[in-house]
């Protein structure tokens, strides 16, 4: 089944905008337009996290909390809404799936609506989050799949099995404290081909 990534979901608006954060006014860090070395290993996700880390710095509040550790599989990485929920999504996986993590001040009705065939994927994670002192607003916690979701972990895809369990279960945290982000950075910027 060809991996299809559909990354909307119908509850709160929320969709995801691909933008790339060189675009965007000059960071303090790494220059506009700093582009990884296609050469360098994983350079897809090491520029994501380039861009990223500029957009933050512009005051982006994308991004704000990860997971401790690094994603299985963990592809791509891609900036998303700021509406009634804060999105990012973590593309994996050999099958592709996007991992959305909604951060909201509010239970959302996404799961709701994903349950009830209003919209695709897979709801992984419904609950409250411990807020950090800079984002008090992010009380709430949502991690859906869309993409090729068919091969459900109740069907016996043991990847899709694991990823739902890591998602489901892993620590959220501030990005500072986040060592797999830091060091995606921090080799991202030593691989810059400016």
């Amino acid at each position: 089944m060809p991996a299809a990534v559909a990354v909307m979901v119908v509850a709160g608006g929320i969709a995801f905008t691909w933008r790339r954060a060189s675009e965007r006014e000059p960071g303090s860090v790494v220059p506009v337009g700093a582009q990884v070395n296609p050469a360098a290993p994983e350079y897809k996700l090491l520029q994501d996290a380039l861009d990223i880390s500029a957009e933050r710095r512009e005051g982006s509040v994308n991004f704000s909390y990860v997971p401790r550790r690094r994603p299985p599989g963990l592809l791509r990485m891609h900036i998303g809404g700021q509406g009634d929920a804060v999105t990012d999504g973590y593309q994996f996986g050999p099958q592709k799936l996007m991992a959305t993590a909604a951060f909201s001040e509010k239970p959302t009705s996404i799961c709701d609506t994903i349950r009830k065939g209003e919209s695709s994927g897979l709801c992984v994670r419904d609950s409250a989050t411990t807020p950090a002192p800079a984002l008090p607003a992010f009380r709430h916690v949502v991690v859906y799949f869309s993409g090729n979701v068919g091969a459900s972990p109740d069907a016996g895809d043991p990847g899709t099995a694991a990823a739902k369990q890591f998602w489901a279960e892993t620590e959220m945290v501030p990005v500072e404290e986040a060592g797999w982000f830091t060091e995606l950075l921090d080799t991202g910027r030593r691989s810059s081909a400016d």
